[in-house]
């Protein structure tokens, strides 16, 4: 069971949308309880396992992202952590 981030592109351009999948692997959902991300505070539904995260890049430098995907497993959930950083030139 585990979470990868695969980026389009580790470097982008100011003013450009940096686009990544974030996915999980090893894990069979239920239909009831959707797995869901939580990334700096900010919580989305991953439609099986998976979610498009994209952001346009309004300043230069190292942009970090932290979070974790929450899975439902048997009667409890996991949580598994989520980061990922960038550069914008």
């Amino acid at each position: 069971i585990g979470v990868s981030v695969f980026p389009k592109n580790d470097t982008i351009t100011l003013g450009t949308e940096y686009v990544a999948e974030i996915t999980n692997y090893g894990v069979i959902f239920n239909k009831k309880n959707l797995p869901f991300i939580v990334i700096d505070n900010d919580t989305i539904i991953a439609e099986m396992g998976q979610y498009s995260f994209r952001e346009k890049a309004r300043k230069k430098g190292i942009i970090k992202h932290k979070g974790s995907m929450q899975l439902p497993q048997d009667n409890r959930w996991i949580k598994l952590p989520i980061d990922f950083e960038y550069y914008v030139k």
